[in-house]
């Protein structure tokens, strides 16, 4: 009870929404009694939520602006986790799975560069905060061969635009922690200076009183863009994320004494020359470096250390003729991998070093009817033998008429890095491990079938699809002091079918509905776990729904989310065997037990913003898992020798959370006394 009066107090001052309404409207075309052509081949559709294309799904800056985001948190993961087909490991896990994919198999890209970790606080928090983003897209169907080599499912996310002309600061305040961001422009209308940072508060204050799962993160995002002149533009960025997760206990009952420490940095830079309005050559540079420290004193075989680094050379021409557009670009990698565990053995995969060199082209044509792409990647890699991997991505749309189109798509993705789980409870770092000449690259190879339809008031997008996978690993043992073996680590295959919908529409004047579902299944099979028979992977989600519910009103904006998932599949010990007094535990079938439904409904309303000259303020009220459903992130099994038996010890966090949120921007301070070089 002591702890539950904690939570909602400082629930009551905590946490904030960069939300900021805007009372516009889902945009509606006149019908017309002929079929527009080129221009409407893609099917587009803006509504305050988000943008529905063939292509694929998308965020925009204004739209992030004006959304109330999940639990008051000021964190854009959160929002991907709307779209159908993608989930996530329960509550307290930011990795994304898409399409019964792995987590490693889902990349994200921020302005170009991947993102090798998403976490804060066990999941909580992303590296992410939307005062950084300007857009979000998730390719979902015709994926560029730009994107390839590191999964089958990608994200892009891109940097705030420039305020070229405009001095401008957005500070955010509240007791997880506080970030803001700045737009300096130096040189009007050529230079301009851009950097967010957000710092944890209070961690210890809430691991103390609340659930001990918080954090110290900082998170550090700075561009500097240049316009050199009407051809030439210049663009580098800094990258640094630090995370400090101390050891934690649960009540006394069950101590995990484990520790991570995690750094990341990245320098990147990126020019673009426009050679003329047809001929566009864009040559990029970014050089990663990643260090984790994870220790486990509860279970020691699990501790490792590890070091990352990455130098990556990006060079793309691309041109648009007529009704086409080619891309032709060229990718140079080199990676190297460093894993230590606590007890070091010469039989784990220790030391790595990954290079290869990538062709790819887009060619995408568009007739009034017909749109078509044909996208692909070789890749040379040197692993003993000189091997050429070949990607392809194959797309066709057809508009029927003005309101409906259909769209199918092959795609094939190869992966050169390998992640694998714990399994156990969810730790920033899970063990990684890069392609050799003993372990393939896994391939995974998609096919779909969809509709989109759009109507002044309505927009539904449906598919079917299926993917097949090969190199999925996994561990032969879950439970051994051996367990980063190489001995323990075997590849197998898997296969995932299902159904993804998405439909948002205006009801009335001033509401809008929106509704993401998908049904799907994913099993994977390995020869040496259960025999060989197909069991399922612990992303598989059955059945994903999401709902949000939002209307403009005089005074701001209500919005109801809600959410339900499949539980996690679980491997459960089933009784202990005793062999001359030395108890040895007998496990279930792989996966076979699911944690309980995941659900809940949170509820929203945001004021509308306070203008000024040269201040916006925006302040709102939020109630997370309004009707207080506790649910399940972790299960851990104790033996009760008195009563000769397992007993579960349900996790669950945050029953139960009213917030409060806050917002100031401020806008070109000093008009009159700031000196700006012209």
């Amino acid at each position: 009870m002591k702890k539950l009066i904690w939570f909602i107090f400082w629930g009551l001052r905590s946490f904030f929404s960069i939300a900021q309404m805007d009372s516009s409207s889902i945009p509606s075309s006149p019908d017309k009694n002929k079929i527009e052509g080129i221009d409407t081949v893609h099917i587009r559709s803006e509504s305050n939520l988000i943008t529905l294309t063939d292509e694929h799904l998308s965020f925009s800056e204004k739209q992030l602006s004006s959304l109330i985001l999940p639990n008051s948190l000021s964190d854009p993961i959160q929002l991907l986790k709307f779209l159908p087909g993608i989930s996530n490991s329960q509550e307290m896990n930011s990795g994304l799975y898409v399409r019964g994919g792995t987590a490693h198999s889902t990349s994200i890209y921020w302005n170009d560069v991947p993102i090798p970790n998403l976490s804060h606080s066990f999941g909580l928090l992303s590296v992410f905060n939307t005062n950084t983003v300007g857009s979000m897209d998730y390719f979902n169907s015709t994926v560029s061969g730009f994107y390839g080599n590191r999964g089958a499912s990608y994200f892009k996310f891109s940097g705030r635009s420039h305020e070229l002309e405009k001095l401008k600061v957005d500070l955010n305040f509240n007791l997880i922690s506080s970030d803001i961001f700045m737009s300096v422009p130096i040189v009007k209308r050529k230079l301009v200076f851009s950097t967010s940072l957000r710092k944890s508060i209070l961690s210890s204050v809430y691991n103390n009183n609340l659930i001990p799962v918080f954090s110290d993160f900082l998170d550090h995002f700075s561009q500097l863009h240049w316009s050199i002149n009407s051809k030439n533009s210049l663009n580098a960025s800094l990258i640094q994320i630090s995370d400090n997760r101390s050891p934690i206990e649960f009540d006394g009952l069950i101590d995990f004494k484990d520790s991570n420490k995690y750094h990341f940095q990245s320098i990147s830079i990126r020019h673009e020359y426009k050679i003329s309005e047809d001929f566009k050559w864009t040559n990029s540079f970014f050089t990663n470096s990643f260090k984790n420290s994870f220790n486990s004193e509860s279970y020691e075989f699990l501790s490792m250390d590890s070091k990352q680094s990455e130098e990556n050379f990006k060079s793309v021409l691309t041109t648009t003729r007529f009704r086409t557009i080619h891309r032709l670009g060229i990718e140079w990698s080199r990676s190297n991998l460093v894993n230590k565990t606590k007890e070091f053995n010469d039989s784990i995969i220790g030391v790595q070093q990954l290079t290869y060199l990538s062709g790819f082209w887009d060619i995408h044509f568009q007739s009034d009817r017909w749109s078509i792409d044909a996208n692909g990647r070789n890749t040379y890699w040197k692993n003993g033998a000189s091997v050429i991997y070949p990607e392809y991505r194959l797309g066709a749309k057809y508009l029927l008429n003005n309101k409906f189109n259909l769209y199918s798509n092959f795609n094939t993705f190869l992966n050169f890095k390998h992640v694998l789980s714990a399994n156990l409870l969810s730790s920033s770092q899970d063990y990684t491990f890069y392609s050799n000449e003993s372990i393939l690259p896994s391939l995974t190879q998609e096919g779909l079938f969809g509709i989109n339809w759009k109507t002044s008031r309505v927009n539904l997008k449906s598919n079917v699809y299926y993917r097949r996978m090969n190199g999925i690993m996994d561990f032969v043992e879950l439970y051994s002091n051996d367990f980063y073996f190489n001995s323990n680590i075997q590849s197998g295959i898997g296969r995932s079918v299902g159904i993804e919908s998405i439909m948002s529409g205006k009801i009335g004047k001033n509401m809008e509905l929106f509704i993401s579902y998908t049904l799907n299944q994913t099993k994977v099979k390995n020869d040496f776990i259960e025999g060989g028979s197909w069991y399922s992977p612990n992303w598989d989600r059955p059945q994903i729904l999401h709902i949000t519910l939002s209307q403009n009103m005089s005074k701001g904006k209500w919005v109801m989310n809600f959410d339900l998932q499949s539980g996690r599949p679980i491997t459960r010990p089933l009784f202990l065997a005793f062999f001359s007094g030395v108890g040895t535990p007998v496990y279930s079938k792989r996966n076979s037990f699911r944690l309980p439904l995941y659900h809940r409904m949170d509820l929203g309303y945001q004021f509308k913003p306070l203008r000024s000259k040269r201040f916006t303020q925006s302040f709102g009220l939020y109630i997370y898992n309004i009707y207080v459903h506790q649910n399940v992130y972790s299960m851990m099994f104790v033996y009760d020798y008195i009563e000769r038996g397992y007993k579960s010890h349900y996790f669950t966090a945050f029953p139960f959370l009213p917030t409060i949120n806050y917002k100031i921007s401020m806008n070109d301070l000093f008009p009159k006394n700031r000196t700006v070089l012209n």
